[in-house]
């Protein structure tokens, strides 16, 4: 906790003196946590070696998405409108791309992706379910969230948004009413870890829903 509190302190003291949307030090510092996002690993196999890499990896994916939020809140939150406006238009392609862009094209895809990630063994049973943790699903719906209370930022989100609740929670709800009863013990516990992260995407959508500044 200790650690993550520092890092916290370091990623509010930058966005909250950034320069502008292409200041390089929020812009690395955001590159780099959403690619720790976007990076899967190969973890194959049941074995305890293989399960404690998993576990490796989504306590770093936790960690990366409650700094992406602080990032989000302390610098990007509040950014007026014109200003993100002003840097769409002023930015060429050979300039390095903006902190506006890299939530559009990366962090939107990365929770988006990884939130899918959730199903990955949905359809067969015999094997372990849930490719992440319901810990890293619950971090996943929470930046979701914070996007979506970004005014200034989600205007500049519309088919992003549009890609998440068509693949995220639509697509949640669709499985829902597909979901078959238990036959044996392997689909139970398909089942149970299934509602878990249904009811993560439910109340997220409950939440996003009932927001007074929708």
């Amino acid at each position: 906790y200790h650690f993550e509190d520092v890092l916290s302190t370091i990623v509010r003291t930058v966005f909250e003196d950034l320069d502008g949307l292409n200041d390089p030090a929020g812009r690395l510092i955001l590159e780099f946590l959403v690619n720790q996002l976007l990076h899967t690993p190969l973890v194959g196999g049941d074995d305890e070696a293989s399960r404690e890499a998993q576990m490796a990896h989504d306590v770093t994916r936790v960690l990366c998405l409650r700094l992406t939020r602080c990032a989000i809140r302390c610098g990007l939150r509040d950014v007026k409108n014109q200003v993100l406006i002003e840097a769409e238009a002023s930015a060429s392609p050979d300039e390095e791309r903006g902190l506006l862009q890299i939530v559009q094209d990366d962090l939107c895809l990365s929770l988006l992706l990884t939130g899918q990630a959730i199903w990955a063994y949905h359809d067969n049973p015999s094997i372990t379910p849930g490719f992440i943790s319901l810990e890293v699903l619950s971090e996943i719906c929470s930046t979701i969230s914070t996007l979506w209370t970004s005014v200034n930022l989600r205007r500049h989100l519309v088919p992003q948004f549009e890609a998440i609740f068509t693949g995220f929670y639509q697509r949640a709800l669709a499985l829902l009413r597909k979901r078959r009863n238990p036959i044996d013990s392997d689909s139970f516990n398909a089942n149970f870890v299934f509602d878990a992260g249904i009811e993560i995407i439910l109340e997220s959508l409950v939440e996003i829903m009932c927001l007074d500044d929708s």
